[in-house]
C-alpha cells in the first residue's frame, strides 16, 4: 500500500543468531563483516551479483567449500543461490562449520525450463517502510520504495538452484499500486521464463488504509463514546463501496497473470493485521484515539480483506498465503517487538511508512511465503 541465502533481517522468528563457535545448524544466522558480491562458483571471477549481501546483515549457510583463495582463505558458503568468502561472514572460525553440509554442483534445468522468479504488488510486497531502497527503474519511479529488505529480495536470495531473480527486472511491485496499475505497469516482463510468481495486491483497492485513517479521525474528533459514526460502521461503509470493484479486479489480474506466465507457480499474499486488540494501552500508538474496540474492529477487517483475496485466489487455483497468524503478538502494541510501523509523522503531515511492515516485518514475510512451497531454501 502507499503510502538479500537465506538473508534474515535481526528479529526473523525463526533465526539463531550466532555469537560463538557453534554447530552448524539451518536456521543459524551468520554476521556479515563486509560487502560481499555473489557468485555462481567458489571463485572471485566472474561475480554474478554486487553487493549481493551487505556488511551488518545476518545471513543462512546452506553449505560450504573450497574453491579459489580469496582474502586469505580457501573456504567459501553458499548463501542463497550465490558462493560468498566465508572470510567475511563471522562464523568464529577459519575452518568449516561443524556439521555444515559440503556444496554439491547445482543441477542444471533441463532446456527450455523456466527459471524465473517475478514479485508483483504493491506496498506491503516493495517494502514500503522497511528503507534502503533500490534506484528508480523505468517505469518503476523512486516513490515505488523497492526496498532491499522486502521479502521478494529476502525470498529471492533463498531460491532453489536454478531459479533466478535480476531486482531491476523482476522486482515490479510498487508502493502505492492498485490492481489497474499492476496491469497496465507490473505485467510486462512476465513470460514463458517465469517460473514463480508473487503478486500482493488489493489492499488500496479495497480502501483499507482509507478505513484505518477513517477511525482514527472519527475517535479523535469525538473522543465522548456513541457521538462519532464508530469503527465498524466506518469499515462496513468502506467495504460496501469497495470489495464488490475488488472481486472484479482480483479476477482480471490473476488472469492476465495466468495468461502472461503460464508455466509459473503463483503465489498471491495476503495481509497481516495491523494491531493488537488487548495488549498495551492507547497510547503506545501515537495517537491517542483508537480504542481497543476499535481495533478489534480493523483485526476483524483485516480478517474479510484475507478471506475475499483467499477466496478468489483459490478459485482461480493459485497459492494463497495468509500472513496473519506469524504477525501474531508482533502488530502494533504487541507484546513483542514490532514487526509494522504505528502512526509516525513526517513534517506536519502523516508519514507513508504509517501501518507498513517494517525490516523484522518483511524478513517475517519472507519466512512464511518460503514456507508455503518448495522454490525456497
Amino acid at each position: 500500500m502507499a503510502c538479500s541465502l537465506s538473508l534474515l533481517a535481526a528479529g526473523s522468528a525463526q533465526a539463531a543468531k550466532v555469537r560463538s563457535l557453534a554447530p552448524w545448524k539451518a536456521t543459524n544466522v551468520y554476521l556479515v563483516t563486509a560487502n560481499l558480491d555473489g557468485r555462481t562458483q567458489p571463485k572471485l571471477e566472474p561475480r554474478a551479483r554486487a553487493d549481493y549481501v551487505r556488511k551488518g546483515q545476518w545471513v543462512r549457510i546452506a553449505c560450504q567449500t573450497r574453491g579459489e583463495k580469496a582474502y586469505g582463505s580457501t573456504l567459501w558458503d553458499r548463501v542463497g543461490q550465490y558462493y560468498v568468502p566465508d572470510r567475511h561472514v563471522k562464523t568464529y572460525t577459519s575452518k568449516r562449520l561443524q556439521g555444515a553440509p559440503s556444496c554439491t554442483p547445482p543441477q542444471p534445468k533441463p532446456p527450455g525450463a523456466p527459471t524465473r522468479y517475478v514479485a508483483l504488488g504493491d506496498s506491503f510486497t516493495s517494502g514500503e517502510g522497511a528503507f534502503d531502497y533500490l534506484p528508480e527503474v523505468a517505469p518503476r519511479p523512486a516513490s515505488c520504495h523497492r526496498s532491499r529488505n522486502a521479502y521478494p529480495e529476502l525470498l529471492a536470495q533463498r531460491l532453489r538452484s536454478g531459479l533466478v531473480h535480476d531486482p531491476a527486472r523482476d522486482f515490479l511491485a510498487c508502493s502505492g499500486d492498485e490492481v489497474p496499475d499492476l496491469m497496465s505497469r507490473q505485467l510486462g516482463t512476465l513470460g514463458d521464463d517465469v517460473a514463480v510468481v508473487t503478486v500482493g495486491i488489493g489492499g488500496n483497492d479495497s480502501g483499507w488504509i482509507e478505513a484505518v485513517r477513517a477511525c482514527m479521525l472519527d475517535a479523535l474528533t469525538h473522543p465522548k463514546p456513541g457521538t462519532g459514526k464508530g469503527c465498524t460502521r466506518i469499515i462496513a461503509d468502506v467495504f460496501s463501496r469497495r470489495l464488490p470493484e475488488l472481486r472484479v479486479r482480483l479476477q482480471d489480474a490473476y488472469n492476465a497473470i495466468r495468461i502472461r506466465a503460464p508455466r509459473a507457480k503463483v503465489i498471491v499474499v495476503g495481509y497481516p493485521a495491523l494491531f493488537e486488540d488487548s495488549f498495551k494501552s492507547t497510547a503506545c500508538l501515537s495517537t491517542g484515539a483508537l480504542t481497543r474496540g476499535a481495533r478489534a474492529d480493523l483485526r476483524r477487517a483485516a480478517v474479510q480483506l484475507d478471506l475475499e483475496i483467499g477466496a478468489i485466489a483459490r478459485a482461480n487455483g493459485l497459492g494463497f498465503v495468509d500472513p496473519r497468524d506469524a504477525f501474531k503478538d508482533h502488530r502494533v502494541c504487541g507484546p513483542k517487538e514490532d514487526w509494522i510501523h504505528g502512526l509516525t509523522r513526517a513534517g506536519k503531515g502523516i508519514s507513508t511508512i504509517s501501518f507498513h511492515p517494517n525490516r523484522e516485518g518483511q524478513a517475517g514475510l519472507a519466512d512464511v511465503v518460503a514456507a508455503a512451497g518448495p522454490f525456497f531454501e
